[in-house]
């Protein structure tokens, strides 16, 4: 961090190892693929109800 500089960029990426499926039984880190507003009702078996699962592109 030391060698930043004013008007660098850096780039976070998060959930990139998260491919699983969304109502994966072992573990409720699943995603939606996409560059919009998707959203998916799905049923998690893990906390045993409905629940909508959104992805939401936010650039700032």
């Amino acid at each position: 961090m030391k060698k930043l500089k004013p008007e660098d960029y850096i780039i976070m990426q998060f959930g990139h190892n998260d491919g699983s499926p969304l109502d994966d039984t072992a573990r409720a880190r699943g995603m939606i693929k996409g560059v919009g507003d998707e959203f998916k009702e799905i049923y998690n078996p893990i906390i045993k109800q409905q629940e909508v699962v959104l992805y939401k592109l936010i650039i700032y």
